[in-house]
């Protein structure tokens, strides 16, 4: 009797392990990417250069899901540099176990812009610490994604 239920509690594990089913090579959340002009996420900063936003398709690997059920994700931009990811569409459920996979990601890259202590535009402000800048210098980096693909 004992063996029957052992051998019954062995095969209700297994099926409930069989039903998790890892994230495939080329699963799309959103839209398809174009993947004909990649470029590596530890370059977009610096191909960036002085604009502020640029449409783009970027490569990296996800360090952390955020939000699952808004689609919020970090990448990582080389240098210990972080790369903050929305979906531009609500509804996109990420699942977490995109943690450490190799992504490709198609939306608009943009340096993160904010009025100095708040202040309306066109106030003059004198002397006044940039308050958003990261320890390196830079500012830090959001992407709106349009459309992702699990590259590994």
């Amino acid at each position: 009797m004992r063996y029957l239920l052992a051998c019954i509690g062995l095969c209700m594990a297994l099926n409930t392990y069989a039903q998790r089913t890892p994230l495939p090579h080329g699963m799309i959340f959103g839209t398809k990417p174009d993947t004909s002009v990649v470029l590596d996420a530890a370059k977009l900063d610096s191909s960036m250069d002085r604009r502020n936003r640029i449409s783009t398709i970027i490569k990296g690997r996800v360090l952390r899901v955020t939000d699952t059920q808004n689609g919020w994700f970090e990448m990582e931009a080389g240098k210990g540099k972080l790369i903050s990811a929305r979906f531009k569409n609500d509804g996109i459920k990420l699942p977490s176990a995109l943690k450490g996979r190799v992504v490709i990601i198609q939306g608009i890259a943009a340096r993160k812009m904010e009025a100095v202590n708040g202040k309306p535009a066109g106030t003059v402000v004198k002397n006044v610490k940039d308050p958003e800048k990261t320890r390196d210098g830079t500012i830090p980096l959001i992407f709106e994604v349009a459309g992702l693909m699990v590259y590994q």
